[in-house]
């Protein structure tokens, strides 16, 4: 996908890749890597989103979903509880690309579930 996250006419291209990981009671679950290819002075160079926090982490089984909107990346996933069922809540994180042209997180905010 190509967007122009800090809108400074040079788009950025944002790959999306995938890994199935075992998970609980002989299940697999889907977590995402993102990165982007940036030009920066005359080069491309390639950014992943930051590492998720431990607090990001609490309820995090991947199943993941990532998304374009508005020139920024958006990456979704439910959070589960501790009996590893889906909570009916969803982590969202929104990350763009700042005028120094690092990848950072935007925004990050939990909603219901069937809200978004």
């Amino acid at each position: 996908m190509l967007i122009d996250s800090n809108n400074d006419n040079n788009g950025e291209f944002v790959f999306v890749t995938g890994k199935f990981y075992p998970a609980f009671e002989n299940t697999k679950t889907l977590q995402c890597n993102i990165f982007i290819y940036a030009k920066k002075e005359g080069v491309w160079t390639r950014f992943e989103t930051p590492k998720l926090s431990d607090k990001q982490l609490i309820g995090y089984r991947g199943n993941e979903v990532v998304s374009i909107e508005n020139n920024k990346i958006k990456r979704k996933f439910p959070i589960y509880d501790d009996h590893n069922a889906e909570s009916g809540k969803e982590r969202i994180l929104i990350y763009g690309m700042d005028k120094e042209n690092q990848l950072i997180l935007i925004e990050e905010k939990i909603e219901d579930a069937n809200k978004t």
